[in-house]
């Protein structure tokens, strides 16, 4: 069996063979009901439908297409090309290959189907050649498989899908169907995020899982500026925290940056993106509120103070200290956005919101609050408040994974938006009558 590489990734047909018989494809697509073309070469005997009923309407062989919807079917393909369909497939969906190391793609033979006499297999990623063409042996059927070498620099994503391709050597356009889907799984991943800028400092947090050691360089580029500095990450440290100053460079500039290895093959990229400084101004008084359950116990107090030890951006020097104490019940503590914010929308479209969190590790949820221009009201989750000391998150402004009501209340974002809160401390009830507390600093929404 292999899965045919399709112009639309959501689009499966799944290649099924046995000898003596034609082969079939099961069909379907995960996106909303289309047509997908059936190549030069190949018509369709017979569709049947998911539940056993006839499917001739699922094909039309006149105009080469076949109907797509959500639920597979199943076609049994003829034509001049169909015979010399399922040769061969790769050994499975997915093949794991460490960047920076030499790897492999098998492609076996399939029994019982004789390949053609010559030709070659190529691997590309998005339009992009992954290695070069290599030549189908001359003994393929009775070795029964055959290697693809690959080799990958990039680490910036865990699962990159690439497509398997045949041609002969015709000269004639290559057939679409001697194709398979497959994935190559990068275990040994770096990723990069980057940070607002402050005061001509770019702060990076990468993640490299693997624990691998990695020397190379970081670029940065902003406002037309460009600096660099060394990637020096020890063995066995997966959250390094990286610095770039690039001087007179606003806090609201579009940054990007990228790293190299020592060889200048590329190890990560990130960016373009920009984000604007949500800081209280000096002597603003936080607001924040308690809701929920007027019958529990539900205290908070917000106060701005000098940011707690161990901040990774340096010069961010002061945060916002919330104090509260919930009952066992529902209440709920919001903190307003600062006061030259508070009702007002931001401007473009933002995409996220992010800060530095100092956390109390009591397991409360820790959210925000966001209305659109009907007046719908979104509320991002990030997750549960189950740290101490400082860490970066952020939470989408995009509507995804929220919650919502009012207005249009129809799940989609309309533009501009404003935010209702900052963070929204919601009561788990695993710390109850307990005083907590939690620190913000760095808040900021990205484009």
């Amino acid at each position: 069996m292999r899965r045919i590489a399709t112009a639309d990734p959501d689009d499966y047909l799944l290649l099924f063979s046995a000898p003596q018989k034609p082969p079939a494809l099961a069909v379907w697509t995960a996106a909303s009901p289309h047509v997908a073309n059936i190549p030069t070469g190949y018509e369709i005997r017979r569709a049947v439908r998911w539940d056993g009923s006839d499917g001739a309407s699922i094909v039309d062989n006149n105009r080469r297409t076949i109907a797509l919807d959500n639920w597979p079917a199943c076609i049994t393909i003829a034509g001049p090309l169909a015979e010399r369909l399922a040769w061969w497939q790769p050994e499975g969906s997915a093949t794991v290959i460490p960047a920076g190391e030499n790897g492999h793609v098998k492609v076996l033979a399939v029994p019982g189907h004789r390949p053609p006499a010559a030709g070659g297999f190529r691997i590309d990623a998005g339009g992009r050649p992954l290695g070069n063409a290599v030549p189908l042996p001359a003994r393929f059927a009775e070795q029964g498989k055959m290697y693809i070498p690959l080799r990958l620099n990039d680490r910036s994503k865990s699962a990159i899908p690439a497509t398997i391709r045949f041609a002969d050597n015709s000269g004639k356009e290559d057939d679409p169907w001697q194709s398979a889907r497959v994935f190559i799984l990068v275990p040994n991943t770096l990723t990069a995020e980057v940070l607002p800028p402050v005061g001509g400092v770019l702060t990076v947090l990468m993640d490299n899982p693997s624990g691998q050691e990695i020397r190379g360089t970081l670029r940065a580029t902003a406002a037309g500026r460009t600096a660099s500095t060394a990637l020096a990450i020890p063995a066995g440290t997966t959250h390094p925290v990286v610095t770039v100053e690039i001087a007179g460079v606003p806090d609201d500039a579009e940054v990007r940056v990228d790293g190299v290895d020592e060889a200048g093959a590329a190890l990560v990229s990130a960016g373009p993106l920009r984000w604007r400084t949500l800081a209280f101004a000096a002597g603003d008084v936080p607001k924040v509120r308690v809701e929920g359950d007027v019958k529990v116990v539900g205290l908070a107090s917000a106060r701005t103070a000098e940011a707690p030890a161990g901040l990774p951006q340096a010069r961010i020097t002061t945060a916002v200290r919330i104090d509260y104490r919930f009952g066992n019940g529902w209440r709920y503590a919001l903190l307003a956005p600062p006061a030259a914010l508070e009702d007002k929308d931001i401007d473009g479209k933002p995409q996220r919101l992010g800060m530095w969190v100092f956390g109390d590790n009591s397991g409360n949820h820790l959210r925000c609050r966001f209305r659109d221009a009907t007046g719908q009201v979104f509320q991002p989750t990030y997750g549960r408040l189950n740290w101490t000391g400082w860490r970066w998150i952020t939470m989408p402004l995009t509507g995804e994974e929220a919650g919502h009501w009012g207005g249009a209340n129809d799940g989609v974002v309309h533009y501009p938006v404003r935010l209702d809160s900052l963070v929204v401390i919601d009561n788990a009830k695993v710390k109850t009558d307990v005083d907590c507390s939690v620190c913000l600093a760095g808040c900021a929404v990205g484009y």
